[in-house]
């Protein structure tokens, strides 16, 4: 079995994020109000009710998606207590939290996403946790490197610095939540990724996987010469049988 992932760090450079071709029949469906188009549409979510999406139309302000600037933030780091929430009441000002970049996606996507409960009724929930986890797995593959050397298997959090106002269940010795045959530091095991699966790299200039939903950009961020990938925007979707269905 595979899962795909949502690189949105190339819909960031569009003029609006929310025009991306995965707003459309081709990929994910709509991104306002019911989902009505695609794969997904008229799905039932939390409350037996239709799923719905609100995204933001102004893709460079909070809500945002996380763009490749935020990703190389967080590669200057070493240490999991660097990108991660602990104790502290401030930890939403923290331009290098993994989990505020991820929250944010969340309040983009808006609608059921943006709701605890509801968010995993949208399958776009998992293409963007997916995503979160792409990029933790490039994280730790620098902590290993001979910048960080770090010993991943046992970098938690100190003791009193696990949580917000230290809520309950962050603890590494506590039960993993919906896994209680493990617990919380299993999931630091290096065999996760070494053994049970793997990520195919992100798209790349001048190639970018040879998709017919990219494109090679080399103008649009003069600090990256070889250029960024960028998606297409919703109006190149050729409407896909599944439609017709």
């Amino acid at each position: 079995m595979s899962l795909a992932y949502w690189d949105y760090s190339m819909d960031y450079y569009l003029p609006l994020p929310s025009d991306s071709v995965i707003w459309s029949s081709c990929f994910a469906g709509n991104g306002d109000d019911v989902v009505s188009e695609g794969p997904f549409r008229f799905m039932y979510g939390g409350f037996n009710e239709l799923i719905r999406r609100d995204i933001a139309r102004n893709g460079t302000c909070p809500p945002r998606l996380i763009n490749m600037d935020d990703i190389d933030q967080l590669m200057r780091f070493c240490y999991y207590a660097n990108i991660t929430t602990g104790n502290k009441p401030n930890y939403f000002q923290q331009v290098n939290n993994l989990e505020v970049l991820h929250d944010g996606v969340h309040d983009w996507v808006g609608g059921d996403m943006s709701n605890a409960r509801h968010a995993p009724y949208d399958p776009v929930f998992y293409i963007h946790h997916t995503f979160i986890d792409y990029i933790w797995e490039q994280f730790r593959t620098r902590q290993s490197s001979v910048s960080c050397r770090v010993e991943v298997e046992r970098d938690y959090r100190e003791l009193g610095d696990y949580s917000v106002d230290n809520f309950p269940g962050h603890a590494p010795w506590e039960e993993m939540h919906g896994f209680e045959y493990l617990q919380n530091r299993d999931g630091l095991w290096r065999n996760w990724t070494t053994a049970v699966y793997g990520y195919e790299a992100a798209p790349r200039c001048p190639e970018c996987g040879n998709s017919d939903n990219l494109f090679c950009d080399r103008d649009i961020d003069p600090r990256r010469p070889d250029g960024v990938c960028v998606t297409k925007t919703k109006f190149f979707c050729v409407d896909p049988p599944v439609n017709g269905i």
